[in-house]
């Protein structure tokens, strides 16, 4: 506000105070200037005690943030659906327990599929399209919005998608179970 008052102050003298000394800047200006970039920041004697995790990633070399960059989140979740995919074929006992979504599981308190079974592919061509599908969206996706929004969104469409079908298995098993009392 001071900044912009004293800018005010000048054009509105015009050209006959251009010869008048300006004002030495105040030490808030400074600052500015130090966070828009244009002015070197004053070196801190004391390097240790403003340690932290992000002054020591951005010195070596990462300034993509704690997300990191878009590819990486994508091809996070790419690995990690393909990582799920290979699992199948280890323990599918366990895959099926705790990877798959389903009335039973969440009646038996198992939550964390609502989550798991995001990344979940039993079949090649049903991880291959969806691979695709997600590399050539989530690209985009992460190029305009961002990759912490990309997670988001991969995350929120898989847990909808998933109540919406447990939803509809809990329909379905209660129009069998109405079917099958009015036939008795």
């Amino acid at each position: 506000m001071r900044a912009l008052r004293l800018l005010t102050r000048l054009l509105a003298a015009g050209a006959s105070s251009a010869s008048a000394p300006l004002p030495k800047p105040s030490p808030a200006f400074d600052q500015i200037r130090v966070l828009l970039g244009r002015w070197p920041a004053p070196r801190d004697p004391s390097p240790i005690r403003n340690f932290t995790a992000r002054s020591y990633f951005r010195s070596a070399g990462y300034h993509r943030g704690y997300w990191g960059s878009g590819n990486d989140v994508l091809y996070g979740l790419l690995g990690a659906n393909v990582a799920v995919f290979f699992l199948w074929r280890v323990d599918p006992y366990f895959m099926k327990r705790h990877f798959t979504c389903s009335l039973g599981a969440l009646e038996a308190g198992r939550l964390h599929t609502f989550v798991t079974s995001c990344f979940s592919h039993i079949e090649l061509g049903h991880l291959a399209a969806n691979m695709l599908g997600l590399y050539f969206f989530g690209r985009n996706v992460a190029a305009y919005f961002g990759p912490r929004q990309l997670l988001n969104l991969y995350m929120a469409g898989g847990v909808l998608s998933m109540m919406a079908d447990v939803g509809l298995q809990a329909y379905n098993n209660r129009g069998m179970a109405e079917l099958i009392y009015h036939t008795a």
